[in-house]
């Protein structure tokens, strides 16, 4: 079995089982505000994603801004304030590992000091603890919290800014990935799924070699 370095948690769900509680509000809220969806529906929306993306995609839909503090936060703190606790068998896994680890979440720093310290786990991650809003992109939390926890290492203390060349860039991902094989199995998918006139206008319209279109 390879060696592990260093442990990442995420934090709602994993640290603090605060999803469950999140998203009954957040359906609750939704309602009230004229956009009724099931818990299922915010779970596949928006769970995973930043407070900010919820915000924009809420906003979009009902065409007005949002106090996002007022309408959301506060009923959160309520909720979690009555309800929260750590997700069971954590804190024993916790006392149990012998490597450094951390918090990496889409949750606000706020967010997660509030959740952590309701639940006694604060000061097992004080100084750890990294939020998806101090980064330009989401994928580089992951590797921004390593690097930070490495400096440690190296007698270099915690650097808890995280570089913004951290994660590859949109060019990079473009240039590693395999787009014939990608292409084809958007060919496939786009086989089983439309049909003959759709799908030749979405391949010909999205493919970057519509040449292709016809042999489909």
């Amino acid at each position: 079995m390879p060696s592990v370095d260093l442990v990442i948690f995420d934090c709602d769900g994993v640290l603090v089982d605060s999803e469950r509680l999140a998203v009954r509000t957040e359906a609750r809220i939704l309602a009230s505000l004229g956009w009724p969806l099931s818990e299922s529906e915010i779970v596949e929306r928006f769970v995973g994603r930043s407070a900010r993306h919820m915000q924009d995609e809420i906003e979009s839909q009902l065409g007005r801004s949002v106090d996002w503090e007022s309408e959301f936060e506060c009923r959160y703190r309520e909720v979690f304030e009555q309800e929260l606790v750590a997700v069971e068998g954590v804190v024993d896994a916790l006392d149990q590992l012998s490597v450094p680890c951390c918090v990496a979440s889409s949750g606000s720093q706020v967010k997660m000091h509030f959740t952590l310290g309701l639940t006694g786990l604060l000061e097992r991650f004080e100084g750890r603890i990294f939020s998806a809003d101090e980064v330009a992109q989401g994928l580089r939390l992951i590797h921004g919290a390593q690097t930070s926890l490495n400096a440690q290492d190296d007698n270099e203390g915690y650097e808890l800014s995280l570089r913004d060349d951290a994660a590859p860039t949109a060019d990079d991902i473009h240039e590693r990935m395999d787009h014939e094989r990608l292409r084809r199995r958007i060919m496939t998918l786009a086989n089983e799924v439309l049909g003959e006139r759709e799908r030749q206008i979405f391949l010909a319209r999205s493919m970057a070699n519509s040449d292709q279109v016809p042999s489909l």
